[in-house]
Parts: structure tokens; C-alpha cells; sequence
């Protein structure tokens, strides 16, 4: 085998791409009850009221750096994952004869160039599941006694799709709010989004797991390259 077909075991990067998961959904479910803060002190508030000539205020201060610190958990999981996703794909080379229909770069690139990030991450998600799991079937003794992972592949990209749909939406509304009635509706849009957020997090687990469990038995058995 060829070292272009080594592969290299997903513990580490998926260990790293779980914990930066978890830190997302921890900062998203802290952003619920400081919307609810911030919320009630809105509604306290003349509806016409323009929010920006108002004074800061302790729950609106709470609910901006809960803010950053969801931006700033989601940047780093994002980074995470993205190592871990091309890792998975990039390992295909080494559980299977036959090439890769996509270049283990798209797995990183294709969550960034426009109109195709809508399919590419999943296409080669799809794949990586596919070849492994066929993987599976033509090497029994590999696996013998394990059970097959669970498929989160289409439960995750609904996820990530609907989040990116919700939160391109609420962050719209939240910019034109210039009022304290259209504020308070944009915080309990983002409160909304937030929760589906962990749901979506909660996914991308599930998927993380279920993958690198599903790689696990075949890349013992395969010739292992240094961690890249």
C-alpha cells in the first residue's frame, strides 16, 4: 500500500471535534435564559422606544458576551470538525480499492464556496459512510461481534441546513431592529434559533461518534501514516 493510502485513526481528532461540539451547545443553551433576560426587560419598555438611545443594562450586557462567546466556541468547533471530516475522508483511500468520487479537500473547502456548500459536505459524508460501511460487509472478520453504527449522516445535514436557513434569517431581523417591540421579537427569534442549535450540535455528536466508530475496526487493520 502506498503511503497516499495510509490512514490514521480518528480518536484524537474526533475527541478534539466532541469537546469543541460540546462547548457550542453549552454557550447556546446559556444564550436561552439570557434572552429570556433581556427579553423581559424589552418588553418592560415603550414599544416604539429606539433600543440604541436606551442605556446599557446588566441582562443586555450578559446577553452580548454570551453572544461572543458563541461566536467565538463556534469558529473553534468549526475548525475541529473540519480537521476530523477530512481525516475520515481522506482515510477512504486505505478501506477501499476503488478511488474516491471527490478530492478529500472538498471535505474542508466545501463548507466555503457558495451554492455548493448547500451539497458538497454532504456528498462526501454520504461517501464516507458508503465506502466504510462496505467496508464492513467485505471484511467481516474485522468486525466480528461489533454492532454497525447508526446512520446520522441525513439527521445532521437536515440539522446544519436548517440552522444556516434559521440563523441567516434571525440575523436579519436582528440587524434591521431598531425599536424595542421589533428587538424583542428578533431576541425571541434568536432565543428559537439557539435551541435548535443545540439540537443541531446534538447531530453533529452523533454523527462524530457513530463515523469514528465505524472506521475504529477497519483502520486497525490497516497501515497507519504520522498524524498530519
Amino acid at each position: 500500500m502506498s503511503a497516499s493510502m495510509e490512514v490514521q485513526q480518528l480518536g484524537r481528532r474526533s475527541s478534539a471535534a466532541r469537546a469543541s461540539l460540546w462547548g457550542v451547545a453549552l454557550t447556546d443553551a446559556a444564550a436561552v435564559p439570557a434572552g429570556i433576560a433581556y427579553a423581559t426587560y424589552l418588553q418592560s419598555l415603550d414599544p416604539a422606544a429606539n433600543v440604541d438611545e436606551l442605556e446599557l443594562v446588566t441582562s443586555e450586557s450578559v446577553y452580548a458576551l454570551v453572544g461572543l462567546a458563541q461566536l467565538a466556541c463556534l469558529v473553534v468547533a468549526a475548525v475541529f470538525f473540519i480537521r476530523w471530516f477530512h481525516l475520515a475522508h481522506r482515510n477512504l483511500a486505505g478501506l477501499s480499492d476503488r478511488p474516491a468520487a471527490h478530492d478529500s479537500r472538498w471535505a474542508i473547502w466545501g463548507f466555503f464556496v457558495p451554492l455548493l456548500n448547500m451539497v458538497r459536505p454532504r456528498q462526501l459524508m454520504r461517501e464516507i459512510w458508503s465506502t466504510t460501511s462496505g467496508s464492513w460487509d467485505g471484511n467481516p472478520s474485522r468486525v466480528v461481534g461489533l454492532t454497525r453504527p447508526t446512520d446520522h449522516v441525513n439527521l445532521w445535514w437536515g440539522f446544519f441546513l436548517a440552522t444556516c436557513v434559521v440563523s441567516n434569517a434571525v440575523g436579519r431581523a436582528t440587524f434591521r431592529a431598531t425599536t424595542a417591540q421589533e428587538t424583542l421579537w428578533a431576541t425571541w427569534a434568536t432565543i428559537a434559533s439557539d435551541a435548535l442549535d443545540v439540537a443541531a450540535v446534538l447531530a453533529a455528536l452523533a454523527l462524530v461518534r457513530s463515523v469514528t466508530a465505524l472506521q475504529r475496526p477497519l483502520l486497525g487493520h490497516a497501515p497507519s501514516g504520522p498524524i498530519a
